[in-house]
């Protein structure tokens, strides 16, 4: 196993998996326990052929992650041409979003991997299915506004980012019975 050259280009953040995913077998990897693509300890990890994870939000790093059919097969429409890896039940779509936060999608079909989360490398294999995450697009990894990305997804979106019920002015109080009255 070996981390691409389009993620060696960024000053990325690498955790160490093993066995059943998740969890990342290094506690507090999110902020400290996690390395450089060229860091011994994870080439030593690689090397042996254990999995690897990318953590998402170093450098800007935001993957979009499908989980069903019907997304997967949007995305391959409406995103442009950016680095990308076939999983276990879709695609990952890496691209360079700067600001942007996770996001849950409609339907479970995926979510938006922006902050203190990680998807699994390319090249590390499934415990279940012994398939590779495997490398589709082999091309560098996209820059992307928030609103460029926003717009892609708009039909997918639960909730806009960065909005609650209060933005909605057909919002009433009483449509929250957990709210103290005044």
């Amino acid at each position: 196993i070996s981390i691409p050259a389009q993620l060696k280009k960024l000053p990325l953040r690498y955790g160490l998996l093993q066995g059943k995913l998740p969890p990342a077998t290094e506690m507090g990897w999110e902020d400290k326990n996690n390395f450089a693509h060229n860091s011994p300890t994870l080439l030593n990890w690689l090397r042996v052929g254990w999995n690897y994870s990318v953590i998402c939000g170093y450098a800007d790093l935001v993957v979009t992650d499908s989980d069903s059919s019907i997304f997967t097969e949007y995305m391959d429409k409406n995103f442009p041409e950016t680095f990308t890896v076939k999983t276990n039940r879709g695609k990952h779509w890496y691209s360079i979003c700067p600001g942007y936060d996770n996001l849950n999608l409609k339907n479970k079909v995926g979510e938006v991997k922006a902050k203190r989360v990680y998807v699994v490398g390319p090249g590390s294999i499934h415990p279940e299915t012994k398939k590779p995450y495997e490398i589709v697009k082999d091309v560098d990894i996209i820059t992307i506004t928030p609103e460029e990305l926003n717009e892609i997804l708009k039909d997918w979106i639960v909730a806009p980012p960065n909005t609650s019920a209060f933005d909605d002015p057909f919002f009433t109080p009483t449509q929250c019975p957990d709210l103290p009255e005044d």
